[in-house]
């Protein structure tokens, strides 16, 4: 189940007079059942009451599988208390190209594992077959919720 990551990031910029790295990730393509595209966890931070601008959302983890039902894509669910959401991007910015290099081949890492972890839900095998309490004990009707007329019924359609 591998992710298609786009990496952009800007040209032509002076990275010693302003001495910081932009890079923008984005997932464009999954192949396999059960991924979307929507990988990166935002945190929406709560809107100011002193001003009119829109709230932040602040990029917070790369989406855990268990996570996948319970965080919705695109904005915060309004019916839950917390504000968490999915995007199929994200965009940083960072202090030194070096620390830019190893979030993005740590951002790798982690989508790796989540595309090892879905594959292995995807191959199931059986590692117990049992009867919880009993097994039950054979019967000569089908049904013993059906009883004597059943029985009946059915030896009359056997004639």
């Amino acid at each position: 189940m591998p992710f298609r990551l786009v990496r952009s990031e800007p040209k032509n910029v002076d990275h010693v007079y302003f001495n910081t790295f932009r890079f923008r990730l984005e997932v464009v393509e999954v192949e396999g059942d059960g991924l979307d595209p929507y990988v990166f966890v935002y945190l929406q931070e709560p809107k100011s009451p002193y001003n009119d601008n829109p709230p932040c959302a602040t990029f917070q983890a790369i989406v855990g599988m268990a996570q996948l039902d319970t965080i919705p894509i695109l904005e915060p669910d309004p019916l839950r208390s917390w504000p968490y959401f999915r995007l199929d991007w994200v965009e940083l910015d960072f202090p030194s190209l070096e620390l830019a290099e190893k979030t993005i081949k740590t951002i790798e890492r982690e989508l790796t594992v989540l595309s090892n972890g879905m594959e292995r839900f995807r191959i199931l095998s059986r590692v117990s077959d049992r009867w919880i309490p009993a097994k039950p004990c054979p019967q000569k009707t089908a049904s013993p919720w059906l009883g004597k007329a059943w029985k009946e019924a059915s030896h009359a359609d056997s004639e």
